[in-house]
Order: C-alpha cells, then structure tokens, then sequence
C-alpha cells in the first residue's frame, strides 16, 4: 500500500490547574500500581502503568504520579518516551497517544488519535524517541511523529501494515521492531528494510554491542546478520529483556533470571513471598511484565495481576532478593463502595483491596490488613467489601460476605495503631446475617445494615441503635407485610418513613413513626405500601434508590430509573436516538441528590444528572462517548465509564464518583454569572434579507434576558417580547397585527432589569434594517 506523507497541525491543550474549586473543576485519583512498562532515565524511574503516569526518584525513592489535570482520554499507559526536546510521550492501550510539553499544574499536553490525526491505530503499544522524532508501535504497525505532527515511513510502515508491534529500540539511524511476525530492522537514512521470522517478539534491548530479543523461543541475540538463541531454562517463554553493567536479564510468568557469560541463573529468590505478605497476590504466576536496568545497573521489576486488576507497582534486585517501592496511594482502582467523613475526607473501598480514606491535605492513608488469630486488628477479608459505611460517630464498618461485620474506631488513620477493632459473628446476639450489601445512617443516628437473601435465613435488615446497645432485626419472616428480604438500599423521609429498594420486587414504603428507638423497635403501629411494584419494572434487578424533597421516589434498576411521583410511576431508560430523553447507561448503580435537587445518576455508562426541570446532563468516558448521540462536550476526565458509588459534600458542593477505574471527584457548584455590560450587546443578521431566508433578528452577547421593543423611525411599536436570553429570538419580523414587516430602517430597544423586576438597571438602542 501507497501512502502520501500525512501531517496533522498540533493543537495543545493547556489545561489549568487541577485544584478543586470552581464549577466544573474534576479531580482524579488512580492507582498506579499495575505497571505495562517501565523506562529509566538519568535519576529517574518512568512507570506506565493501567493509573497513567508514575515517576519514581531513584536518588530518595520517592513518588510523583501524573494523571490528574492532562486531560488524558484513558488512564491505562502503555508506553513512555521523552524526546531531545524534553517531551514526554505516552501510549495508552485504546486512545492513541499524548504529548506532554508540561505536566500539572497549568500542563501543556497534546492528544493524537487516529480520527483526526491519521494514527494506524488507537490502540498503541509503545513509543521510542529518535532525536526529534518518536515512534509508536500499535496494533496496526509503526509510524512516527515528525516535528510533532503524525506522519509515516512510508517502507517501514507499509511492510508492517496491520501487525501488533510490541516493542521499539533506536540504535543511532537503525530501528529494530519487535512485532508478532519476528524482528524488522530499518535503516532511518537509507530507508533498507529487513525482517527476521524469528517468531513473536515482545521486548528488545542491548547487551554486550548486540540487540537481543525476548521471544516465543527464548531470548535470542543478533550479530548483525543472524540470530543465535540463547533459550531459557526449563523453556520457559520470556515475557521482556533487559540489560546492564555486563548482565542480561528475562522474565517469564513467576521467575526472573540472570545471564553473565554463557549461562542463566534464577533470581526469583522471595518474589512470592514479597507479594503475598504485601500486596495479598498469593500467585506470582501473572505478576512480572517488564523490567528494565537504571544508570547504577540497578534490575527493576514491574507488572500486574489481570485477575485482580493491581500490581505491586516496582522493585528492584539487590544481588539477593527483591525488594518493593510504592507510594501510598488509592488501594485499587475498582472503587465499588464511598462514605464521606464529617470533615469532608473520603473513604473508599475498593473491589480487591481493602479501604483507603483520601485526607484533606491529599494524603492518602490505606487499610488493607487482615485479622488474625491472635491479632484482631484487621478486616475478615478485604475484596467486594460493598457494605461500608463511616457514621457519625467515627466508627468505620464493613462486611464481605460471609464473613464477620468488622468495625474500626478510627483516631488518627495515620496511626494505626490507635484505632480500636472489633467484630461481630452471626448466632452472638447481634448481626442475623453476614451477606449485608450496603450499610446506611439513618437522621438519628441509627446503622442500617442491609442483606441480600441468597442464603436461607439471612435476608432483611439489621438496625443498631445510634447508642450502640439495642439491636432489630427485620425481615419477611418478622414482618409479613414486608414484600421481600433482599434489600439492597435505604433511602430516609421524614418523621421515620424509610423507603426499601427491594431486589426482585421494586419498592416499598415503611412508615416506622419516627427514628428514636422506641418508635422504631416498636413494629406493631407501623404502616407500609409498595410504591413501585414488580409489574411497574422492566427488571427486578434492584440497585438502589432515593427520596427527593418533594417527596419523589427513584429506584434504580438493571434497565433504568424508574419514578414514583403522587401516585404516578414512570421510567427513565438508556438513550438510543438523538434527541430522545434517556440515560446515558441502562445499569443504575447509585443514586445522590445535590442540594439543588439534581439527582445524580451512576451507570454502566456514565454519570447522568436530573434536573429539577426534566433537563438531563451526560458525562461518559472516551472510550465509550457515542457520537451518534452525543456531542463530544459529554467526554469528561472519568477514569472509567463504569460508575459504582456516589456521595455528595453539601458543605463543599462536591460530587465523588467511585468507578471501574478509579476515583473522580466533580465540583458541582453553579457556575458564576458573568455580567457582560448591555453597550456589548449585538442584533443579527442586519440587514435582515427576508428574500434569502433570515426569518428572525436575534440578540447575542447578553449575560441575562432582556426586554425588546421594535419601533418605526416615526416612533410607532410594531413589537415587544420580555425575556429574550443569549440567542434567542428579539423579533420575528411580525408586526403586533401580525403582518410581515415592510422594508425599511427600525429602531430597537433594549433593556435590562433587575433581579426583582421592577426597574430598568441599562438600556441599548440599535438601529437594524429589513430588507424584503
């Protein structure tokens, strides 16, 4: 294939800083632990890793991550170059690849993707810098960024059209490739092209003046014409290579080893015990993914656990074990589970990886231990830990199913030490069930504690008093009237009306007289009423739901929202036409209300807001953005479209959204009015040609409505109109008799009033021509 040179105008973006506090501001926290690459640089460890950028100083082991405030259309970074001007060049798996002239605050950053800017792929797999120029590898070849526009070499990528590439390495003018048919080397000057069928190759690097190769046969070395394998013991597949201070080094699936003179050694050493003890990864079977060797000769080490979604981000060699380095950070990115503190910090617990509580100054502290025998000081468990709540009273609790409801008096998070544990066993007096799926508070003070009722005998909820020291149980087996046990969210009227998202039926109404204990242990008086009933849902898989100020209630369900208003049901479904109201996903995962009355929609797909007008606002993700329903403007910083939990601070007007990929926090705040003076205030089109189509004069450049009037030059009103906002229709070229204006020169009127209406605070006069 023929293709002409392409060169796409780069268009930065500069972005502000990233700091929370105006309308519209979004903030995003990622954890960086599983690692694709890793790439040394002077002092300097550059990690990309599935929670973007993460840079460890190897002069003081510290961390610096790089993600919030780039702009970046995904958070998974597959590769990192940084070219003779100081750029830095990221890949990432599924949104083509970035430029970063400078990072946040007030960063620099250049987005290419193969829409606009021509990229073979979207999907890119790593980078290589060649003085000025960069290369990418993607999943349809090679081609590279010339003077910081996208363009090809036209041999090279025309030979490996629609190959996955998986490594680049830059010797001078030479280009070796690594891609799943062998190794092609290309000549930059001579453009002289060779491929070498040694099988698929997945990482390159230099030792001893030769390029070697990790591949489907073991590691294998080039003395300029052939390559000569060097295998592996035990045959093991390579999964990447590196090299320094007179050593080559592989790693496979669970084992690293060591090549000096003819012979290989294994350095796996305590691998598996680092990541067990740390990290709970009791497999180093699919952790090691990359290694790479610093300046000092130092063997650094990264990877990830597909199945749990994490790494233990990097660690180095020291002659005799492995020793890991990490920063302190969001424990996994799979966010499933938020609960705000008084103070305005939130705690997080994630799919696979215990708690996290992100504090005020941007700290991070984690709670990932496990209970022991002889050590209570820990969570029974620390995966889908859905049920979570931190109360008032600064108790933290949580339950993974089947096992204890655990509870932690935190003090100082970052003193662990101090904080007071305890938990509590089924048939003890206190829980009837260990499968609870949400913990709530109810105004006085009250635990909620909401279960499923897949297994026989555990079902309903569970009510601690706010005093610690009475618990009810209730569920359909105590209370006939209650339409199912398996309650998956609470939502709290006044004077103790509780609403019960009941899965596998809809909703019911529980009128309990009040929140004090005596009025809520006391059953007997109680009222209740299905609002939503399972012939009203188009699924019974039940999420959630939400009791708006007016008294509305909102269920989420597996195929929408469905609302009960005085009486009436109605649903809200995913949109599938332009111009269709709906929600931007069909799954509703969470529900939260602003203190405006939006109601704020977690989906599968995005987030959605409600206005109290019926309006509907979108935000979604890169990746999942549909354009043949949405503008672009619904693209937002989302690390992922899976939203899972929500909590609003009203105090802060601030939204967290815990997703499939990480932490966002939205400040929701109305955005401040800017006044633009009347004197700036535009009418358009003028003249008005009524024979080439204008069919209106409008008005721009207005911060608020205004008043029109239309007056002849005789001083005769032939329109008026009150309440005309930025762009909207000033006349319509009817006369008050309704005839069409005559041909002519007019003069408008405009003015502005104040708040209350009821005096003129500007007026403007134009004069505008109708031309038939």
């Amino acid at each position: 294939m023929t293709r002409l040179l392409f060169a796409a105008a780069a268009v930065l973006l500069a972005i502000p800083a990233s700091a929370s506090g105006a309308s519209g501001d979004w903030n995003v926290w990622c954890n960086a632990s599983a690692v694709n690459r890793v790439y040394a640089a002077g002092d300097s460890l550059w990690c990309a890793t599935r929670g973007g950028i993460l840079v460890m100083n190897l002069a003081d082991s510290s961390f610096a991550s790089h993600l919030d405030g780039l702009g970046f259309r995904s958070t998974d970074v597959t590769g990192i170059a940084i070219d003779s001007r100081g750029s830095v060049w990221a890949s990432f798996m599924t949104t083509g690849v970035a430029r970063i002239d400078r990072f946040a605050p007030d960063a620099i950053v250049k987005l290419y993707g193969s829409a606009i800017e021509g990229l073979l792929s979207d999907s890119v797999t790593c980078v290589a810098a060649a003085g000025d120029e960069v290369y990418y590898g993607s999943s349809a070849g090679v081609a590279k960024f010339f003077d910081n526009a996208h363009s090809y070499e036209t041999v090279l990528t025309d030979s490996l059209e629609g190959v996955r590439v998986n490594d680049l390495l830059v010797r001078g003018d030479t280009l070796y490739v690594a891609c799943d048919r062998g190794v092609a080397r290309f000549n930059r000057a001579t453009f002289a092209y060779v491929l070498y069928p040694v099988g698929k190759a997945v990482s390159l690097c230099v030792h001893e003046g030769a390029v070697h190769a990790a591949t489907a046969g073991g590691v294998r070395r080039f003395d300029g014409t052939s390559w000569t394998s060097l295998g592996l013991p035990g045959g093991f597949v390579p999964l990447a290579a590196a090299a320094g201070s007179g050593a080559l080094y592989a790693v496979t699936e669970g084992r690293a080893f060591v090549r000096a003179g003819s012979s290989w050694t294994e350095i796996t050493a305590n691998m598996k015990t680092m990541l067990s003890q740390r990290y709970k990864i009791f497999s180093n079977y699919n952790v090691p993914r990359t290694i790479a060797v610093d300046a000092r000769g130092t063997l650094w080490l990264g990877g990830f656990e597909p199945q749990l979604d994490r790494g233990a981000y990097v660690s180095f060699y020291n002659g005799a074990s492995w020793i890991n380095k990490a920063p302190v950070e969001l424990t996994q990115n799979g966010v499933i589970a938020l609960s705000l503190a008084p103070n305005g910090e939130i705690w997080t617990s994630t799919k696979h990886f215990g708690v996290g509580l992100l504090r005020g100054d941007g700290s991070w502290a984690q709670y990932t231990k496990l209970r022991t025998t002889g050590d209570p000081a820990g969570f029974s468990y620390f995966s889908f830990m859905f049920a979570f709540l931190l109360d008032s009273q600064g108790s933290l609790w949580a339950n993974v199913q089947g096992n204890d409801l655990d509870r932690v008096v935190v003090n100082d998070p970052a003193t662990p030490a101090d904080d007071v544990w305890s938990h509590y066993a089924l048939n003890a007096g206190t829980i009837t069930s260990n499968r609870y799926v949400r913990i709530k508070e109810d105004p006085a003070g009250n635990r909620w504690f909401l279960s499923d009722d897949v297994v026989a005998g555990m079902s309903g909820v569970d009510i601690l008093s706010a005093d610690g020291t009475s618990w009810l149980a209730v569920d359909p087996s105590i209370e006939p009237r209650m339409a199912g046990g398996s309650v998956f969210d609470v939502a709290f009227g006044p004077n103790g009306t509780v609403y019960l998202a009941l899965r596998n039926y809809g909703l019911q109404m529980w009128v309990t007289g009040g929140y004090d204990w005596a009025s809520m242990s006391s059953l007997a008086g109680d009222a209740w009423a299905t609002l939503i009933d399972p012939d009203d849902l188009a699924s019974k898989t039940v999420y959630c739901c939400e009791r708006g100020a007016d008294g509305t209630a909102w269920l989420g369900t597996a195929s929408g929202l469905v609302r009960y208003r005085a009486g009436v049901v109605d649903s809200f479904t995913i949109k599938t036409e332009p111009g269709q109201r709906g929600l931007v996903g069909a799954q509703v995962y969470d529900l939260e209300f602003d203190k405006r009355g939006g109601l704020w929609v977690a989906t599968d797909q995005g987030l959605n807001r409600i206005d109290p007008d019926g309006a509907i606002a979108a935000f979604t993700t890169y990746d999942a953005w549909q354009g043949n329903l949405y503008p672009s403007s619904v693209i937002s910083p989302l690390p992922s479209p899976v939203c899972q939990a929500l909590a609003y601070d009203a105090a802060a007007d601030l939204l967290w959204i815990g997703t499939a990929g990480g932490l966002a926090r939205l400040d929701v705040s109305p955005p401040e009015q800017t006044v633009v003076p009347l004197s700036r205030m535009i009418l358009y089109p003028n003249p008005v040609h009524l024979s080439r189509g204008d069919a209106a004069l409008r008005v721009g450049r207005i911060s608020s409505p205004v008043s029109i009037r239309v007056f002849t030059l005789e001083g005769e009103l032939v329109h008026e109109i009150d309440g005309v906002a930025e762009g909207g229709v000033a006349w319509d070229l009817l006369t008050l008799n309704g005839f069409k204006a005559t041909s002519g020169v007019y003069v408008v009127r405009v003015s502005s009033r104040s708040p209350d209406g009821k005096r003129e605070t500007s007026v403007e006069t134009r004069k505008i021509a109708v031309i038939r």
